[in-house]
C-alpha cells in the first residue's frame, strides 16, 4: 500500500503484482491518494511494481510512504486510524501532516503508534 499527496498518477507496472485500487481521499483539509497492490499469482516469487505519478501536489514539501502488509484487520484499523471514514488519530492527523505537507514533528511517535509490525519505506521531496 502507497500512501502519497494527491497527485496525477498514469500506468501501474509491476512484476508478479497487480494494482488492486487507487482512490483519492480528503480528511481534515488533507488531499490524499492510497493505492494498494497485491501479488498477482499464489506463490510469492518476489517482485516489483511501479506507479507513474507526475509531481503536481503543489509547491512545499511533501512525503510518500510505502508500507508492506499482508491482512485485511490491519489495512482496516490503518484507514481508521488517519480518518477513512471515521474519525482521524491525533497519530493519523501527524501523519497526513507528513505526506501532505511534509511535516516530520512527531513522524517518530507515528510510526510506533501506526506503522509497528509492518514495513515501510517514506520518502520527503520538495516540489519547486
Amino acid at each position: 500500500m502507497t500512501v502519497m499527496p494527491d497527485m496525477t498518477t498514469y500506468n501501474f507496472y509491476g512484476e508478479h503484482f497487480k494494482r488492486d485500487s487507487i482512490s483519492t481521499h480528503e480528511v481534515a483539509g488533507h488531499r490524499f491518494k492510497i493505492l494498494t497492490a497485491e501479488y498477482s499469482s499464489w506463490f510469492s516469487f518476489g517482485g516489483w511494481w511501479e506507479q507513474e505519478v507526475k509531481f503536481d501536489a503543489g509547491y512545499g514539501k511533501h512525503g510518500i510512504l510505502v508500507i508492506g502488509y499482508n491482512n485485511w484487520p490491519w489495512f482496516k484499523n490503518f484507514l481508521a486510524a488517519i480518518g477513512v471514514g471515521k474519525v482521524a488519530s491525533e497519530a493519523g492527523k501527524k501523519l497526513l501532516q507528513f505526506i501532505t505537507e511534509g511535516s516530520v514533528e512527531g513522524l517518530a511517535s507515528v510510526i510506533g503508534a501506526l506503522l509497528t509490525g509492518v514495513d515501510i519505506d517514506m520518502a520527503l521531496f520538495t516540489e519547486t
